[in-house]
């Protein structure tokens, strides 16, 4: 069975933990078979639709929450997990709570990437590579500064939220990490979310 998640800038394509991974293009390498996707990016919306093999999870998932206009990649995780702290850190870094079932809100934050491009926009001076630091001391140097800055407001952030236990996924998942106890980071989540869906749906199990 073969998934795939589309996002902003890539493209995931999962069959049994084999994944692959392209960069989001109009010249798409879909599989010459069925495939079940979730598709955050509108402008390739036609794209999947014209193609006889994608099936679009969109329509089977439905979950309790006062929150408008959450992404069908949120949707899907929050679907997945009954009580918890779901961060993507992605291009963006979106961060769901779920409580009882219920899906009680969230926040998006710029992805690390997204920061470090911004820093640029200020000065040519803040380049440098985000990446962990301790967030407990007050910076010595401006390499340290930023990386605690932005590391320091999104860990706090997520700890605001309460005790519960947190489900990590995203590309830059390995750097977050390092700041949580109670933690379950998982590059496969949504992918396991996906077969879930398709599992109560008997869509192709």
């Amino acid at each position: 069975m073969i998934l795939c998640d589309c996002g902003n800038t890539n493209i995931k394509f999962y069959d049994f933990n084999i994944l692959r991974t392209e960069e989001v293009s109009e010249k798409l390498n879909f599989p010459d078979e069925k495939f079940f996707y979730v598709n955050v990016n509108s402008s390739l919306d036609s794209i999947f639709e014209k193609n006889l093999n994608a099936i679009n999870l969109s329509p089977y998932i439905n979950i309790k929450t006062k929150y408008k206009g959450l992404g069908i990649d949120r949707q899907v995780l929050c679907n997945y997990l009954e009580d918890g702290i779901i961060v993507d850190a992605g291009s963006a870094i979106t961060i769901d709570l779920m409580d009882k079932g219920e899906h009680k809100g969230g926040y998006i934050l710029p992805g690390l990437t997204a920061y470090q491009k911004s820093f640029l926009t200020v000065s040519n001076k803040l380049q440098t590579k985000l990446k962990p630091t301790n967030i407990d001391i007050i910076p010595q140097n401006t390499d340290e500064a930023l990386s605690c800055g932005v590391i320091k407001s999104i860990v706090l952030l997520i700890k605001s939220l309460g005790k519960k236990k947190i489900y990590l996924t995203g590309g830059d998942a390995n750097i977050l990490k390092e700041y949580f106890e109670d933690i379950l980071v998982d590059k496969y989540l949504i992918f396991k979310a996906m077969r879930e869906i398709i599992k109560e749906k008997y869509l192709g199990l």
